[in-house]
């Protein structure tokens, strides 16, 4: 029998790649904010894909509402993947883009969860967040982007202690190539040197069949989460020398 899997930003990326993989063993539940209409893809069909604004207040009552309509009473998994970063000085950074950024990784994972526990819990399933090694490695000019996955972590990590029925994890991948970068403002990377999108995935799908709390994607990922954890005073000067 096939699993039930909801994936948020889904229509590229690294949402995408693990929709493909999940796709031949899945029922697919895909989130994005593009209109049915601009998907190419045949992964995308009014059955499968939900067109939903993470960054809007209502995103779980729209989220909820196509799933009683497609008859979907339990999840096995949830991805929490979608996500959105803004690379700049703070006091650059204008309301609407702090918002965007709080509200997508932030409180679109809380509020969707809220609102999904109830189907993951009638299949005793599974809830995996993606958050960043910027959770825990300080970077400047990425002071609400990092402050966003921080708080995304924390809350799987209290999440856990809460649930009996549903497994939590939190997933820390490093830089990937995909867009965001670019659409967050960075220049001054080299993203053709990040591992692709496609290759992570794998890992990913391979790391959510385990039952770790937390994975972090490649060694030296895990080295650089294990130094900003517990060096922060070490890696606050490097931080503060490297932005000047």
């Amino acid at each position: 029998m096939s699993k039930t899997v909801l994936i948020t930003g889904a229509t590229s990326g690294l949402g995408l790649e693990l929709a493909k993989l999940y796709a031949p063993s899945s029922r697919l539940l895909l989130l994005g904010r593009k209109s049915l209409s601009k998907l190419e893809d045949k992964l995308f069909h009014s059955h499968a894909y939900c067109q939903c604004n993470l960054s809007k207040p209502n995103c779980a009552e729209v989220v909820t509402e196509w799933l009683e309509i497609e008859g979907i009473t339990s999840l096995n998994l949830v991805i929490h993947n979608a996500g959105v970063g803004y690379y700049g000085h703070l006091l650059r950074q204008g309301d609407k883009s702090i918002d965007e950024v709080l509200a997508v990784n932030l409180y679109a994972p809380i509020r969707l969860t809220h609102a999904l526990l109830p189907r993951l819990k009638n299949a005793n399933g599974k809830l995996v967040f993606i958050s960043s090694v910027a959770a825990n490695l300080p970077v400047a000019k990425y002071s609400v982007y990092g402050s966003s996955k921080a708080a995304l972590s924390s809350f799987a990590r209290n999440l856990r202690l809460e649930l009996n029925d549903v497994k939590v994890q939190t997933i820390y991948p490093g830089a990937i190539q995909t867009d965001m970068h670019r659409k967050s403002g960075v220049t001054i990377l080299n993203t053709k040197n990040f591992p692709s999108a496609d290759k992570i995935a794998r890992k990913i799908v391979r790391a959510v069949a385990t039952n770790k709390p937390e994975v972090t994607i490649g060694f030296s990922n895990q080295a650089v989460r294990n130094f900003g954890h517990y060096a922060s005073r070490f890696t606050d000067f490097i931080a503060r020398a490297t932005s000047r």
